[in-house]
């Protein structure tokens, strides 16, 4: 499964997140645009890993965030 993000998730995942404008706009790049990881590392002279990182933590942070009117709870184990 491809991981891709709308426009608004991606905002909503990134609000509150201390990251740097360059994980951003790679994130950005293949969460919403579908570029390959690839392309990035290519571009930017980055290593796999790095590039990897960058989107994970934003897909990460795009898995804790509710969608708009929904509330996220959890519940736990006795």
């Amino acid at each position: 499964m491809k991981k891709r993000l709308t426009e608004a998730q991606f905002q909503a995942a990134i609000k509150g997140l201390e990251i740097g404008q360059q994980t951003i706009d790679i994130a950005h790049g293949v969460l919403v645009e579908g570029r390959p990881q690839a392309a990035f590392v290519a571009s930017l002279g980055l290593s796999k890993g790095a590039v990897s990182q960058a989107v994970n933590r934003v897909w990460v942070a795009a898995q804790r965030t509710a969608p708009e009117g929904f509330e996220r709870i959890t519940a736990e184990g006795a």
